[in-house]
């Protein structure tokens, strides 16, 4: 009889199962219906702390359950295996209806962050499923690439440019808006810039 949707800052008892990778607590929990999609912030959802937390069983137990795999723009589930390299995660997720087109708050497809990140192979399973992107005039996996690899540091990450007043004000708002794992990291790049 116990609430297995019960709720704390650190998440619910599923987000806590997935964080320490225990597959059975997370098969028990979901088998008696906790919810798959109930997220500790507006992006962090329990599929989102498997991906953080690199458990494919995780993952796959959760799509079974019918976890999102669509996500919230801009951090949706594909991005974040773009952003960890998780080649494994993409087939599961792209099965489950992860949309290869939703751009990252950089503006950047998950094709193009696996490019930045010279994962060959992770471009190649994304290639097939991403809509060709108009400004890559030699739309293959090599032309990705090439790329990626021309633009500069400035354009490849907006971030860059952005002053720790920006990032600060980005925390705010965020925070404002509950989404405290964005503003945490907004915050945290304010003071490192």
């Amino acid at each position: 009889g116990a609430d297995v949707n019960c709720f704390s800052y650190r998440g619910t008892l599923l987000h806590s199962a997935i964080i320490g990778k225990q597959v059975a607590a997370v098969k028990l929990l979901l088998d008696h219906h906790a919810d798959c999609n109930k997220p500790v912030s507006l992006h962090y959802t329990p599929l989102i702390a498997a991906l953080h937390a690199r458990s494919l069983k995780c993952v796959k137990l959760l799509i079974e359950a019918g976890a999102d795999a669509k996500g919230v723009p801009p951090l949706t589930p594909l991005v974040v295996a773009a952003n960890d390299g998780l080649t494994d995660f993409y087939e599961p997720l792209l099965r489950a209806g992860a949309d290869p087109d939703v751009r990252d708050d950089g503006g950047q497809l998950p094709i193009e962050i696996a490019a930045r990140n010279n994962r060959r192979k992770d471009v190649e399973i994304l290639f097939p499923v991403t809509s060709h992107i108009p400004y890559v005039r030699d739309w293959s996996v090599d032309g990705i690439l090439a790329y990626v690899k021309s633009v500069p540091k400035e354009e490849d990450d907006p971030l860059y440019k952005m002053g720790p007043a920006y990032l600060k004000l980005e925390g705010t708002k965020a925070y404002k808006r509950k989404d405290y794992v964005s503003a945490i990291n907004f915050y945290s790049m304010g003071n490192q810039a």
